[in-house]
């Protein structure tokens, strides 16, 4: 007979007691397998309980499948394959974020991917997001397109012919949470295909196609963009370029190897060129190059862009040009995608774009940077004989490159013993190049005047 002593101060009510004493005496062991339990009647005389309480802990332990019951004969512990519990898991918390463990009080972190979250046009943003939820209210709580919202993707067709001469359709246009989601897309539309991945650059592109078991290669990148005669060797049927402002090495893809590249797209049906069209937005003196889908060959052009580095990286929403081929190839299997991206967000997104706010955000921001970048560049004139700087035409990052010899190491380390974090080149490449003799400095995170004292630093730091 199972004897337990209720706990009358307990909030647990007594079936819950009851049912959590047979299920740790059947994983114990202190019942065993196949033993029969006693009935409802006997159990509830002895523990001096109501009947309601014996069944209701019943109930549950043969609904978890601790218990089963044999008609005629009454209930009986599981026979159970193995028992549960062991060795109890105890939760590891994560290692702290890099950010967190490099921005020590009095230390300046120069990172690439930093944006000034703090000049977000937060009242604008909020007073539209409450005008989208009285006007839009029965749209907002529709299925969404799977494509994202229509009058968004008009909105984002004008802006691509006014600032980046891009014929598109709303109908090309796919929104999705951040261009390595659409990239998985891709991936999806042309199962087949090899990707080329520029080397050095952005990471997590590679990381993307290795988490989905497509195929890539690394492709190296010298002063005019992606090598071709290399890409044409390599056997890819995709290429992933960024060719107004190569990441991390700043530079603008030359016309001449702009055609090059789409002439190795149009000398095979299955080619195809995606254009990241990263930091096209951010050109301090000059006008932007032209994209490549502008060129004339839009069927063989897979365009990205992203509002993440434009207003903020926690504003998910990036979006998509698609050739009228791979639109066909989407609407087949349009059944398999759903839009990732809040229909409050795009509503709200929609009304900020045509309500100018976005192009006048970007002016300021244009403006803002522009004398962030100004106040590093200047700071860093002492070390004119020591360093070359690249990359100040565009972007939010700066290449500085030892012309006395210094390994990236050593440059890394004097700077981080005189409080300022950068960052080697060598860690944006996927195969191990060896040392190489530049760091990347971001200055998008800093005010003007952290990034002088920051500079200050760099100059004691690297003139030893």
């Amino acid at each position: 007979m199972i004897t337990l002593t209720f706990d009358e101060s307990a909030k647990q009510p007594k079936y819950e007691q009851l049912y959590s004493h047979i299920k740790a005496a059947i994983v114990s062991g202190t019942i065993a397998r196949g033993e029969r339990l006693p009935s409802k009647r006997k159990l509830a005389s002895h523990l001096s309980i109501g009947l309601n309480t014996v069944e209701n802990a019943y109930a549950q332990l043969q609904a978890e499948g601790f218990i089963e019951s044999v008609e005629k004969r009454g209930y009986y512990a599981m026979r159970l394959s193995a028992r549960p519990g062991g060795k109890a898991h105890v939760p590891v918390d994560p290692p702290a974020a890099e950010p967190d463990r490099l921005a020590r009080p009095g230390r300046y972190v120069l990172r690439n991917n930093a944006v000034d979250t703090a000049s977000f046009p937060f009242a604008t943003w909020s007073r539209l997001m409450r005008d989208s939820l009285r006007a839009d209210h029965a749209r907002l709580v529709q299925d969404m397109h799977p494509q994202g919202d229509r009058q968004l993707r008009e909105a984002i067709a004008a802006y691509l012919l006014d600032y980046r001469n891009m014929t598109v359709s709303p109908e090309q246009i796919v929104i999705g949470a951040g261009t390595t989601y659409l990239l998985g897309m891709v991936s999806e539309l042309l199962p087949h295909g090899k990707f080329a991945i520029e080397e050095p650059g952005y990471a997590m592109l590679a990381r993307t196609l290795q988490s989905r078991s497509v195929p890539y290669v690394c492709v190296n990148v010298d002063t005019e963009g992606m090598a071709v005669d290399e890409l044409r060797r390599s056997g890819a049927s995709v290429a992933v370029l960024t060719p107004s402002n190569q990441f991390p090495l700043c530079q603008v893809m030359s016309i001449k190897r702009r055609l090059d590249l789409l002439a190795w797209a149009n000398a095979a049906a299955d080619r195809y060129i995606i254009e990241d069209d990263y930091d096209s937005d951010y050109r301090y003196s000059l006008k932007p190059a032209p994209a490549l889908h502008s060129l004339g060959e839009s069927e063989r052009v897979i365009y990205f862009n992203t509002f993440a580095r434009t207003l903020t990286p926690s504003l998910r929403i990036a979006y998509m040009v698609l050739p009228a081929r791979l639109m066909e190839v989407y609407w087949a299997r349009r059944n398999l995608y759903s839009c990732t991206v809040s229909g409050f967000e795009q509503r709200t997104l929609l009304r900020f774009i045509l309500g100018g706010h976005y192009e006048r955000h970007l002016n300021r921001m244009r403006t803002k940077y522009k004398r962030r970048r100004n106040a590093l560049v200047d700071g860093l004139r002492p070390l004119a004989s020591r360093i070359r700087m690249r990359g100040a035409e565009a972007g939010l990052h700066l290449l500085l490159s030892s012309t006395t010899g210094l390994h990236e190491k050593t440059l890394i380390k004097r700077a981080a013993d005189n409080g300022v974090a950068v960052f080697g080149l060598s860690g944006f490449y996927q195969n191990p190049t060896g040392e190489t003799h530049c760091v990347i400095a971001g200055y998008g995170g800093l005010s003007e005047d952290a990034l002088r004292k920051a500079a200050a630093r760099l100059c004691a730091a690297w003139k030893r």
